[in-house]
This record gives C-alpha cells, structure tokens and sequence, in this order.
C-alpha cells in the first residue's frame, strides 16, 4: 500500500492535487478503531459537527500525517473541531463504549464490498428505482466526470 500511494504521481496524490489537498506521503497506516469510535460518538452527541469533525481528521491524518491512534491526538481534533464534549469524548476513550458498533459497521461495510475509501454507493431516483434500476457503488478516487456521469445515469 505505501509504495501504491507513497510514490510520486500516485493516484490519491494526483486526486488530491485536483483539489487542493497535499498528502503527506510520510504518513503511517494505523489501525483506526479509536477514531472510528470519536466518529460514531460525535454523530450520536452532536451530529451538526460531524463534517466539521471528519474534515479535522483527515487533514490531520493525511496531510499532517498524525498518529491518530493517539488519545491527545483525537481530543485535539475534538478541541479544533469546537463545540463539542472533550470530556465527553475523553470519557468514550477511557472505556469501549461505541466499539461494537463500530466493528458492526465495519463488517456490514465490507459485506457491501467496501474494501477501503472513498467508496460511493449512489441510489436511483425513485423513478429509475421504480422501473428496476438498481444502486451503483464503486471505490476509489474518481475523476469528476466519471461520477457526473454515475449521477446522470441514475436521476
């Protein structure tokens, strides 16, 4: 995986550059439940933050390469984020509250064909639906047309 994505003119770093976003190739790929958690937490206690939360994240990870396996790590997100519980999210960190849910997710995830991120799954229209088309789904960063396209095929 880090040679797929560390190398220079990768697929991620070229989608990135499209949009402003600069990877840090340096970054390490860690085992992520903890954030998983911070993320079900914050769309259960204050679900308006939530994109706010996951954009902090993922600068922070991907551009900042922090270890987000790291509780100062997460409560600094929460704290950036603003208007959340930080103790409250301490709270969550200091048990294993959320972590079923979480791994029930994963596994409904994967059951779907999830494999990593992005992943898209985009519904018909009711129209489209009613006439039998079916979702589409497809992962990886794809170029802007070949969405726009997904999307005028199924409305």
């Amino acid at each position: 995986m880090g040679r797929k994505f560390g190398a220079p003119g990768n697929p991620l770093e070229v989608a990135g550059d499209k949009v402003g976003i600069k990877f840090n190739t340096g970054r390490k790929i860690y085992e992520t439940m903890e954030a998983h958690r911070v993320v079900e937490w914050c769309k259960r206690t204050a679900p308006q933050k939530h994109d706010a939360l996951m954009e902090v994240m993922f600068r922070r990870y991907f551009t900042d390469a922090a270890d987000i396996t790291q509780r100062d790590v997460l409560l600094g997100i929460v704290e950036e984020v603003g208007g959340l519980d930080r103790q409250g999210c301490e709270n969550l960190l200091n048990g294993k509250d959320l972590e079923q849910e979480v791994k029930v997710g994963a596994r409904e995830a994967q059951q779907m064909g999830v494999s990593g991120v992005p992943f898209f799954i985009v519904e018909p229209s009711a129209s489209k639906a009613s006439s039998g088309k079916k979702a589409v789904s497809f992962s990886g960063a794809q170029p802007a047309d070949a969405i726009s396209e997904v999307l005028q095929k199924l409305s």
